[in-house]
């Protein structure tokens, strides 16, 4: 039993980082669940939606849906490996299976793991624009859609100029010219 409890909490402690703000308040931080939950609904706090720019020909910025300033797409990616590692780890913790014990029957490749074999091995295109807000406003105006009761409406914001090092093509690699 007490062996147990201790491999859990360290399980829950490795993933806790990726839990933290998402899906559990801490230090006084409110987390998106503990939003959603108890403070508002999430068309309430939809504070921006996906939004397209091309600042020059072959680069697009793509901005991701931000509700109580969370990215959406950013919140999944970061809890598609914690999730399911914390799931299959605990369950090894409960069936009574260790780390060494896996090793010793010749079961390591498939029950020994760990977080990073969990990673999502799909990259997030989209940026979490409220992160590059320039509180000076000196930086180049971009614009995004911010949703109200009503539907959407665009919304120009002065971004910090390293946005741009995030810009993708939005044409195949292949289909590109020199």
């Amino acid at each position: 039993g007490g062996v147990r409890c201790v491999e859990l909490l360290r399980v829950l402690q490795e993933v806790m980082p990726r839990l933290v703000k998402t899906v559990i308040s801490h230090d006084n931080e409110t987390s998106l669940r503990n939003i959603i939950a108890h403070r508002a609904s999430s068309p309430e706090i939809l504070e921006a939606g996906f939004s397209l720019n091309w600042p020059e020909q072959d680069t697009l910025l793509a901005f991701d849906v931000e509700i109580g300033g969370f990215p959406l797409i950013g919140t999944i990616r970061e809890l598609a490996g914690a999730i399911p590692y914390y799931i299959m780890d605990s369950l090894r913790v409960l069936l009574g299976a260790s780390a060494e014990d896996c090793k010793l029957r010749d079961w390591s490749d498939r029950v020994a793991f760990t977080e990073a074999d969990f990673e999502p091995v799909w990259v997030n295109p989209f940026i979490h624009y409220s992160s590059y807000i320039d509180p000076d406003k000196n930086g180049p105006i971009v614009s995004i859609v911010r949703w109200t009761p009503g539907g959407f409406r665009p919304h120009q914001q002065h971004l910090k100029e390293e946005v741009f090092d995030l810009a993708v093509s939005p044409t195949p690699a292949e289909q590109q010219t020199p």
